[in-house]
């Protein structure tokens, strides 16, 4: 249950509810708390006026967040999905954008109608976006239903926009694809023609057809590093990118800076080469070119290369960045677990906040792991019960070797977990969030503000920490590597071959050997805010 605000009365005797706005959200909402008169100077009437007015103030401070948290990658991520979709389906495209004529085939009337609004660009009204929006509700819909999102109206606005520029731009490719002189083209000169953005594209229709469960996430983590290679490279055929034009894109890459702002983000690389401050960390470099050699592999086994341009580009090794896995300290595990809300205290995410953290601790598995658990996911194994780390349905591990049966610490058990488990059906704790498609997105970033409100160091990664701590203590218990190993999914092999009864019972005997932690079972559950 949460806490309810008390009415508080105003100078006149009249009963009001006010909430303080988040720090971060002040910016959008324009005030620093939000107030609601009950209109009334009797406390029993205020007390039953106060939930709906309440009720107003989290809509408002919801609607900032949602509207705050998405980001234009976000939909153009939505929307490149969609045109992906799209491009491998033109009968539909046919269908639905194109009109015939006797003497050939034109823009739909729909579709005149959009390239008028988007013509305007800048210039374009609200009655444009308004229109825009109208026309490309059945493609916001079908998109929404592809890369799942709940979008305020302003972002839903925006999405029908990008939207429309890429069925526009679909319908056009359509039209110039029955044009004669396109037809004359050989499928040679498409192939030596085709620039890396069209790589982009066809690697984008690759994963869609390969990897469907990770296809948005795939392109949303890739998207930066193409774009970046797609600007530097411009309109030069993928088969003469050489290896002296990979070398000049990581020599920029290398003075490149690590935060971009708007105003640097519209520069040329070489232009942003110069900027000052922080730059791009080796090892982000490295995963840029591993992005894109990802890319060019794929172009290499559709026949649209000969020979692979970084079968003669050297790498560069990966760093061992000192500070890049640092572990909480004993004294941060002590702050983190005397918090209020692992003794009684309401928190924003309830249970979800309770029992994560703890989980990390006695585990070490990544936050997403354990965001993404089912009921079902609660199982035993030759007689101990355990966490089920599996990639699945709307579930997903970092690698093959990510797969494995996590033994539950006995301290778990004792604080309740299977009373809270068995009150699930489908997840334990968090639907996907809207923005990137992790289970624990949201809950990490305001974990993160969380602790370090209460003095842990920003340094340390709010979750992936715990895994690093659980790695000291192993090392401190003097565990064999490859008991850790199971237990922290760092070991490639199929899970039958590797949790049999002896892997399972010697995790279970390393994970009961983790320090307990000073905490008492609850009477009355972890509730919400």
């Amino acid at each position: 249950m949460g806490i309810m605000i008390k009415p508080t009365k105003d100078r006149n005797g009249t009963y009001y509810i006010r909430k303080a706005v988040p720090q971060e959200l002040r910016p959008a909402i324009g005030k620093g708390e939000l107030k609601r008169s009950l209109e009334t100077k009797d406390l029993e009437q205020a007390k039953l006026k106060a939930p709906v007015a309440l009720a107003e103030i989290n809509a408002i401070i919801q609607n900032a967040r949602a509207e705050r948290s998405v980001t234009p990658d976000d939909t153009e991520v939505i929307a490149s999905v969609w045109m992906t979709r799209i491009l491998q389906q033109p009968e539909i495209i046919k269908a639905r954008y194109i009109r015939q004529y006797d003497e050939g085939c034109g823009l739909s009337a729909d579709n005149v109608q959009l390239s008028v609004c988007l013509r305007k660009g800048e210039r374009a009204s609200e009655a444009d976006f308004r229109l825009v929006t109208q026309l490309m509700q059945p493609e916001l819909e079908e998109s929404l239903r592809w890369t799942p999102a709940v979008l305020t109206p302003s972002w839903r606005q925006k999405l029908a926009w990008r939207l429309a520029e890429h069925r526009v731009s679909t319908a056009e490719m359509y039209i110039l694809d029955e044009l004669p002189v396109y037809t004359a083209i050989t499928a040679t000169q498409k192939q030596k023609s085709m620039t890396f953005a069209g790589l982009f594209e066809h690697y984008k229709a690759h994963i869609s057809r390969t990897e469907p469960d990770r296809e948005a996430s795939r392109i949303r983590d890739y998207a930066p590093s193409a774009n970046r290679f797609i600007k530097f490279i411009g309109d030069k055929p993928i088969r003469d990118i050489s290896k002296g034009d990979l070398s000049a894109f990581r020599s920029l890459l290398e003075q490149a800076p690590a935060n971009r702002s708007k105003a640097v983000n519209s520069l040329s690389l070489e232009e942003q080469a110069k900027a000052q401050g922080k730059k791009l960390s080796a090892n982000t470099v490295r995963n840029i070119f591993m992005h894109l050699s990802a890319m060019f592999r794929v172009a290499l086994e559709d026949d649209l290369l000969d020979e692979h341009p970084f079968d003669s580009f050297k790498m560069r090794k990966k760093v061992q960045v000192i500070n890049e896995d640092i572990p909480f300290t004993d004294n941060e595990i002590r702050t983190m677990f005397r918090l209020p809300l692992f003794h009684g205290e309401p928190s924003l995410y309830g249970e979800m906040a309770y029992w994560v953290p703890i989980i990390l601790y006695y585990t070490g598995a990544r936050v997403e792991e354990i965001g993404q658990l089912r009921r079902s996911d609660i199982d035993e194994a030759f007689g101990v019960p355990c966490f089920k780390i599996q990639m699945g349905e709307e579930q997903s591990v970092k690698t093959a070797g990510s797969v494995r049966y996590v033994p539950i610490h006995s301290h778990i058990l004792e604080l309740g977990f299977m009373d809270f488990a068995n009150t699930r059906e489908g997840q334990l704790f968090a639907e996907k969030s809207d923005i990137n498609d992790k289970y624990a997105y949201n809950y990490g970033r305001w974990w993160g503000r969380l602790i370090r409100k209460h003095g842990v160091r920003k340094e340390v990664k709010p979750s992936h920490s715990f895994r690093h701590y659980f790695i000291t203590q192993c090392r401190a218990l003097d565990v064999r590597e490859d008991t850790q190993n199971n237990i922290l999914g760092h070991v490639p092999g199929s899970v039958p071959r590797r949790y049999g009864r002896y892997l399972i019972k010697t995790s279970r005997v390393l994970i009961e050997k983790i320090p307990r932690l000073e905490l008492e079972r609850l009477k009355n559950g972890h509730s919400a805010v």
